[in-house]
């Protein structure tokens, strides 16, 4: 089981950047990565994919009645302040075009695991489908909450 290491960088996708705003399981874990972050105890990286996505969910929970409006213009401006350093998605999309191709993943959710192998990292995610689905071909893909006891 890994835990997360101080002084380490990881690569979070939009499951686990929504998880303190949706209220879901798996929502302090979230929260206390983003502490750790926010004291520089580690550095959190995704593709500027994460944006678009994070957009994108929160207008989905207010079409299906599940967020008001004014609840995710306020998760939306708090999640713009999260410690997370975005990197152009253009430097990972072949790759990310190639391991979904592979694995019979979709290009949006590869993009940030093109991204961790690109620099090295390991890769959080809330997505159980996902990892369950990856982390045999790439154990550094770790699931929030599960294999990632945080310190």
């Amino acid at each position: 089981m890994a835990t997360v290491a101080t002084n380490s960088a990881y690569v979070v996708d939009a499951s686990v950047a929504l998880k303190g705003y949706l209220g879901e399981a798996g929502s302090d874990e979230a929260k206390a990565l983003f502490f750790l972050a926010a004291n520089g105890d580690i550095s959190l990286r995704a593709p500027e994919l994460l944006q678009l996505e994070v957009s994108n969910i929160l207008a989905r929970e207010v079409r299906r009645n599940k967020l008001q409006v004014s609840d995710a213009r306020a998760a939306s401006e708090s999640f713009r302040l999260l410690p997370i350093e975005q990197f152009p998605d253009r430097e990972c999309l072949d790759s990310a075009f190639e391991l979904a191709l592979a694995h019979q993943q979709t290009v949006y959710d590869c993009v940030y695991l093109a991204l961790a192998l690109q620099l090295g990292c390991p890769f959080i995610t809330a997505d159980a489908r996902f990892h369950s689905g990856m982390a045999k071909a790439f154990p550094m893909v770790l699931m929030l909450g599960r294999s990632l006891p945080l310190l």
